[in-house]
């Protein structure tokens, strides 16, 4: 033990030292690689922390410039006290940042009333949805309103005493521009929902987006969404008329139309609307005008029959010449020929169908109005008593005529001629329409006079008449009637519906100008196989004189020795007529026209007694001339003579006595210039 086991002591504490050492050194390296290890860490730590630093700062600089340049309004309010503004808010109420900050946001309402209101409404909007978006009118410095919008945020959702955060935007400039689209929308559709015509609006695929309360009640209801081909026209494809098409889109038109749907005449405006996407509606208004179509066929007509009685007022005024000539010169030959023989009795055929002629072209002038005529007051109803047992011998006894005549009816001017002439006409226009009617039937002509007065709505429908008092004259009969292809045409001269040779077809023609000529009315209604009614509007007068005096009592032909200046530019009729009173004794001095007349009377020594002109001449007129031969003669006689009576004869010649148409019998002008003279 003593060696070996000193040894293995030894060896045993060698060993503990060194395991004491190794874990000495051990532990040495723990500690120094903890502590490496902690250095490195806190070297990380502190890099974080220096980072997050940084971008914290970042950040809130980033938070400021957006605080401070933002377009939107930003601040920041506490127990209702501004804690924080950015500029913008400012510039939007007018305020400093000084002037806001610390004080009450009252400040920036109208009222305290608006204050509460609002406040009210974001604090319940928070407590249920933690923010809040409102609308707002915020006072100006200067005393303006501001319109605003905005929103509120708490800045703790769980303390929302720690202030909230807003964020507002002026919308003034947006209300006002709202403001003014809705007045002129409102403008646009007070003036769309009042307009009278007929108003639509549709798309480029015809269907409408839409109606004015007048289209609405045109259709029956408001057709949004449907063609308008089929719910304005009736039609089951696009209009024939339609101009909207692609390529005319952009262009305004406007055009008449005839619709069958409803048998009435617009006039279309069509305008062009350019909406979103290039898209093009179209706005079409319709404007009635049927009754300005009626008026101006009316028109039209009325112009068409008065190119007819110039044309067949000229006619009779050549034909008047002619037949004065035949006239004359048939006189003439049967003074030279022994009555009752058989050249007498020819040449007396001869002046009878003269003077037929003569009464057909009193019918031509009868309808262009240029017929001499004697307008006297004289009571209608008086004048068809008179002549009941005429119309009963025209008329036949099978032919029933009843009467309604008003005895407070006031008297009109007129000439009693032409009213038998109209009676006359018109009675027999309604016996001939009342033979074809069955032979069961009671055939009626009846005849209703009354007195109307006319007002300015018929006047506007009626082309031609006047308003006030009228005697109203109705004709009516029960017989075939007439289509509207007829009525149209019936007082044209010369028209007639009935076989060759059963009329002249002047009949109504000479009613028609007879009433015209008289300042009076005439229209007609009638419908195939009910009866036509003719209705004469003829103004009433209060004058009770007689529209001209009488002429006197022609006295007997005698031998003349008076010197007569006798003009007429026909020269059948000039050699005729001068010859025929160079044969009765008279000196003639004969001239082709008034001038050439003129300058003769005023080379003449002697005395000129009478002159007999033709009114209507070239170069100078008849009436030129005799207004310029009485200041040389002043005491000389004047008859006129015309065979066509237009406006070149005034009225004064008309009134008086020593007128003359043609065609005339020599010997009752013989006879009026033997009166004339010896009174």
């Amino acid at each position: 033990m003593t060696c070996g086991l000193q040894i293995q002591w030894f060896l045993g504490i060698i060993l503990f030292l060194l395991g004491a050492i190794l874990l000495l050194i051990v532990n040495v390296v723990k500690r120094r690689r903890v502590e490496r290890e902690l250095n490195i860490l806190n070297n990380s730590l502190e890099d974080k922390v220096q980072s997050r630093t940084i971008s914290l700062q970042e950040r809130e600089a980033e938070l400021a410039s957006i605080f401070r340049s933002s377009y939107a309004g930003i601040g920041v309010i506490k127990e209702q006290m501004f804690v924080k503004v950015n500029p913008r808010f400012c510039a939007m109420i007018g305020y400093s940042e000084a002037e806001l900050v610390g004080k009450s946001s009252l400040m920036i309402y109208p009222s305290a009333a608006d204050f509460k209101k609002i406040g009210e409404y974001v604090s319940h909007r928070l407590k249920k949805f933690n923010n809040c978006a409102f609308t707002s009118k915020f006072m100006h410095k200067d005393g303006h309103l501001v319109d605003v919008i905005g929103t509120v945020s708490p800045l703790n959702l769980d303390d929302q005493a720690q202030g909230l955060a807003f964020t507002v935007l002026d919308v003034t400039e947006i209300k006002e521009i709202e403001s003014k689209l809705s007045k002129s929308e409102h403008r646009f559709r007070l003036m769309m929902e009042s307009m009278i015509d007929p108003v639509y609006i549709c798309s480029e695929d015809y269907r409408v987006e839409y109606m004015n309360p007048a289209m609405r009640k045109r259709v029956g209801s408001d057709k949004l969404g449907e063609h308008c081909y089929k719910t304005i026209h009736g039609l089951s494809r696009r209009c024939p008329w339609c101009q909207n098409r692609l390529e005319n889109r952009n262009e305004f038109f406007e055009f008449d139309i005839s619709v069958p749907h409803d048998r009435h005449s617009y006039h279309v405006s069509m305008s062009p609307i350019v909406e979103s996407g290039d898209s093009v509606s179209r706005m079409v208004i319709h404007r009635d005008i049927t009754e300005m179509k009626r008026l101006e066929q009316q028109l039209l007509q009325a112009q068409k029959m008065e190119s007819l009685g110039t044309l067949t007022g000229g006619i009779a005024h050549d034909f008047n010449n002619i037949l004065t000539a035949i006239l004359g010169y048939s006189e003439e030959i049967m003074e030279n020929l022994e009555e009752g023989s058989k050249l007498w009795l020819d040449t007396l055929e001869i002046r009878k169908a003269s003077e037929l002629a003569a009464s057909l072209t009193g019918q031509l002038l009868t309808f262009s109005r240029n017929q001499k005529i004697v307008p006297k007051v004289v009571n209608f109803n008086h004048i068809l008593l008179e002549m009941g047992s005429v119309l009963g011998r025209i008329l036949g006894e099978d032919i029933k005529i009843k009467t309604e005549l008003d005895v407070n009816a006031g008297k009109i001017l007129a000439d009693p001629g032409q009213l038998n002439q109209i009676v006359v006409n018109l009675a027999v226009n309604s016996r001939d329409a009342l033979a074809d009617i069955a032979e069961n039937m009671e055939k009626v002509i009846k005849i209703v006079t009354s007195e109307v007065d006319l007002d300015a709505t018929f006047t506007r429908l009626h082309e031609g008449s006047s308003p006030g008092p009228h005697l109203l004259i109705e004709f009516t009969d029960n017989g075939c009637g007439m289509p509207a292809e007829v009525t149209e045409h019936i007082f044209e001269p010369f028209f007639t519906t009935k076989e060759p040779g059963q009329g002249t077809g002047m009949g109504l023609a000479s009613v028609y100008g007879i009433v015209k000529q008289n300042g009076a009315n005439i229209y007609v209604n009638s419908q195939p196989g009910i009866g036509t009614t003719f209705k004469i509007y003829w103004p009433i007068t209060g004058d009770n004189e007689s529209g001209r005096a009488e002429a006197k009592k022609i006295a007997p032909a005698v031998k003349a020795t008076e010197t007569i200046l006798f003009v007429e530019d026909d020269d059948r009729i000039r050699d005729l007529i001068a010859r025929k009173f160079q044969q009765q004794g008279y000196k003639m001095i004969v001239a082709a026209n008034g001038r050439a007349a003129l300058e003769k009377a005023k080379a003449h020594t002697g005395p000129i007694d009478l002159l007999f002109t033709d009114v209507i001449m070239p170069i100078m007129s008849g009436k030129e001339l005799a207004d310029a031969i009485v200041e040389f003669y002043p005491e000389i006689k004047i008859i006129f003579v015309s065979g066509y009576l237009d406006d070149r004869i005034s009225k004064e010649i008309l009134t008086q006595a020593n007128f003359v148409e043609k065609p005339f019998s020599f010997k009752k002008i013989n006879q009026l210039i033997r009166q004339l003279l010896d009174d």
